[in-house]
């Protein structure tokens, strides 16, 4: 996520484009433990920006925040594949591993429900609990 505390007009421009086209945008709020709205492209129009939870459900320390944090969920402890060449999986944390949670979910909320981006956006607020703002 770039440091930025207005989303760039060109990227502004792209996401419009992909939401005009029925797609959602999610993005990491990213790991910087202060307001989203400081980083784009979780701070531009329409995107849906996620935050990390731990497994108690508390706003992970490192995790972004603020009103621009559309939902949050785990993002601290993640079991996934190593870097490394080998079997053995690794335990990561951060919102770029929250992230993939929501926009996996997403298209299958669209599919059942034949919900737009808008309402899937409401929803995602309306059920998020883990705000500092």
């Amino acid at each position: 996520a770039a440091s930025s505390p207005n989303c760039p007009n060109y990227l502004q421009s792209a996401i419009d484009k992909v939401i005009d086209k029925g797609f959602s945008v999610v993005a990491a709020a990213a790991n910087y433990g202060h307001d989203a709205s400081n980083n784009s492209p979780g701070n531009c129009e329409g995107v849906i920006t996620v935050g990390a939870l731990t497994a108690e459900g508390e706003l992970a320390s490192f995790s972004n925040y603020g009103k621009n944090l559309d939902v949050s969920v785990l993002g601290d402890g993640i079991v996934a594949m190593s870097r490394e060449n080998t079997t053995e999986p690794s335990w990561w944390s951060g919102t770029s591993f929250a992230t993939p949670l929501v926009s996996g979910i997403l298209p299958a909320a669209k599919r059942e429900t034949g919900a737009t981006d808008a309402p899937l956006k409401l929803a995602l607020k309306l059920t998020e609990t883990q705000r500092k703002d």
